[in-house]
């Protein structure tokens, strides 16, 4: 794993200074637009993506459904914009493609096909019947507080020499 991600981190980043390389070639002013057009555009898309996805957030929550596929979505929403942040072409098209919903929701399905089959999951439950006189309740233990008698105090006697 840790080999694929130093590839990672060393191949995207030459792919896209090549890509920009070749498109600087034919004109660097060409260059510089492509990069602010997608930094622009992106900063316009994150914020309309994830204006929507806290909206839906909020919805679920209140109305009482567990807000996952939400927060996931709200997960590569954030993700999206760390990759649109990065300079570069190639990482702006895969931070582009997680905006779109339609894909998004395609990579949150593979997603949870990946966590589930890297997590266990597992449930107890445990039933008596032996237990019915039983309270059920919370108590703290405290110490006993100590009394000092001002007559009875070496220090009050000290002070009042």
């Amino acid at each position: 794993m840790f080999k694929k991600l130093v590839a990672l981190f060393i191949i995207v980043p030459l792919v896209d200074l090549f890509i920009l390389l070749a498109i600087a070639r034919i004109h660097w002013l060409l260059s510089v637009c492509a990069i602010l057009v997608s930094a622009l555009v992106g900063v316009w898309l994150v914020r309309r993506q994830g204006l929507a996805v806290y909206n839906r957030l909020r919805s679920d929550v209140a109305s009482g459904h567990l807000p996952a596929d939400s927060l996931f979505d709200g997960g590569l929403v954030l993700f999206a914009a760390a990759l649109l942040l990065t300079p570069g072409l190639v990482t702006d098209i895969a931070g582009y493609s997680l905006l779109i919903p339609a894909s998004r929701k395609w990579f949150l399905r593979r997603l949870k096909s990946w966590i589930a089959k890297r997590v266990q999951f597992s449930t107890a439950s445990f039933t008596s019947t032996s237990f019915e006189n039983t309270i059920d309740a919370e108590f703290t233990r405290t110490q006993p507080q100590e009394t000092h008698d001002a007559n009875c105090d070496p220090r009050v006697e000290e002070s009042r020499n």
